[in-house]
């Protein structure tokens, strides 16, 4: 009976390809590093500090366990590196993908934005229940000039569990559909609201002078009026 194929090379075709990597990088770096010693070990056997013998053993056995250890301290140090790096980038798992939507873009595509609007409703509920339909489904509404109905399905995903991100684009997605409809009393409320929400960050004093802005802007309308 012929032996497997698995038991002759139990390490399978990766060792292989580990092998031509380890023999690549001693014979780029052991070629300068072998003639490097070389050289600074002639000189000092010339200068007298050893004898032939001696130079012999440095020469030929020495350097080439010192290259060989030097070529394989990198690959541990690199192989290191670069498993610490792909954890950092998994998270020490691994990462859930982005849903597709590209049924309903289809629909959109073709004039079907109710059907497309019916199925982002479904997949929003679930199960599983999944917000990133319910983010595409308010921004398909607000294209349509449905801003009442947007906002209403971002206030519905404002309630519920968000990553940070999604949180922040939903607040500004907010402000912005108020903005447009010159709900200025409400948009009032969401700046002052992003503003100590995100307290310390760039956007939330950018929505805290806005906010400032709007309330001279109030203030000077009353002057008027009242003279």
């Amino acid at each position: 009976m012929p032996p497997d194929q698995s038991q002759r090379n139990p390490r399978g075709p990766e060792h292989l390809g580990d092998s031509a990597n380890h023999l690549k990088t001693l014979l780029l770096l052991g070629g300068p590093v072998y003639l490097f010693l070389g050289i600074a070990e002639n000189f000092w056997y010339r200068a007298g500090v050893y004898g032939g013998f001696v130079f012999f053993l440095l020469l030929i056995p020495g350097n080439l366990l010192a290259i060989w250890s030097m070529v394989w301290l990198i690959e541990y140090l690199a192989g290191r590196t670069a498993k610490g790096f792909a954890a950092t980038v998994l998270a020490g798992g691994n990462l859930e993908p982005e849903p597709a939507f590209s049924a309903e873009e289809a629909m959109i595509m073709r004039g079907r934005a109710d059907q497309a609007e019916a199925s982002f409703r479904s997949r929003w509920q679930g199960p599983p229940p999944l917000y990133q339909a319910g983010l595409r489904l308010a921004e398909l509404l607000a294209k349509q000039g449905r801003a009442d109905e947007a906002l209403a399905v971002f206030e519905e995903l404002r309630r519920g569990p968000l990553p940070p991100d999604a949180a922040m684009m939903v607040a500004n997605r907010v402000m912005d559909l108020h903005h447009k409809a010159g709900n200025t009393d409400r948009l009032k409320v969401e700046l002052a609201r992003f503003a100590s929400d995100y307290k310390g960050s760039g956007a939330a004093e950018h929505a805290g002078r806005r906010l400032r802005e709007l309330k001279e802007e109030e203030r000077q309308r009353n002057d008027v009026g009242e003279d």
